[in-house]
């Protein structure tokens, strides 16, 4: 029994070591595809077709009718939506590079810095700003702060399974892989883009918007419970090889 024993000890453990490499390519790879839909949201000659924003400009003045203040206006949204285009920087930055969660600020302002400056020098039709680099930047540092509570959520419990388990002889204590757990991020995500497919689908059905608003939540609620399935397999499976209940 004692050499299937050790065989089996170091089979899992050999997984183990194999098996970041495997998380770390996909995160390269999501990182990769989400940089892209920046390019493609930034780098673009025009953020819109003329009109296609009129559906957000009736939708603030029945929202204004109804007690919304004034204040929140199309100049605020954007600066919401340019906060929120970087979050997912501050998150998926650090994981894929193996880096410190607070180096995705400076690199989201130099990231940023560099989509206004190319903005400025190709594409006249669009409006650079220090305002749009100080959002992106917001936007990192909050993906940072998501990053680093996810990740004292998993020292915490790494912790309390070696309080758990008494050191012994026989079964000496061992510092357990750390362990993230970002499907609180996910579902934030999954409610965000559902209500944005409620709304829009609400306003592509009265004609104030086209089908394409639809599509696009549409494709990230898909992506959101994606990213959910990805992280439960990645919990079981890491569970299983650590031999968590």
């Amino acid at each position: 029994m004692a050499p299937r024993v050790a065989e089996s000890r170091a089979t899992r453990e050999s997984v183990l070591e194999r098996d970041p490499t495997r998380g770390l390519r996909t995160l390269r790879i999501a990182l990769a595809v989400y940089l892209l839909l920046v390019l493609r949201v930034t780098q673009w000659p025009r953020l819109a077709d003329p009109g296609d924003l009129d559906w957000l400009t009736g939708l603030l003045a029945r929202l204004h009718t109804i007690g919304l203040p004034t204040a929140i206006d199309l100049t605020v949204v954007e600066a919401v939506a340019n906060v929120v285009m970087f979050v997912p920087f501050g998150i998926l930055v650090p994981l894929a590079m193996r880096r410190p969660a607070w180096t995705a600020v400076p690199l989201g302002a130099a990231f940023s810095t560099a989509i206004e400056l190319s903005q400025l020098a190709f594409f006249p039709e669009r409006v650079p700003t220090p305002q749009d680099v100080l959002m992106n930047t917001l936007g990192a540092v909050v993906g940072a702060v998501a990053l680093v509570a996810a990740r004292r959520r998993g020292v915490a419990r790494v912790g309390a399974m070696e309080h758990e388990r008494r050191p012994s002889l026989l079964s000496p204590s061992r510092l357990r892989p750390l362990e993230l757990d970002l499907r609180r991020v996910f579902w934030l995500g999954i409610a965000l883009w559902a209500v944005a497919l409620v709304v829009t689908t609400a306003l592509a059905v009265a004609t104030v918007v086209s089908w394409r608003a639809v599509a696009i939540s549409a494709t990230g609620l898909v992506l959101g419970f994606l990213a959910l399935v990805w992280e439960r397999r990645h919990q079981a499976r890491s569970h299983q090889l650590l031999g968590h209940p």
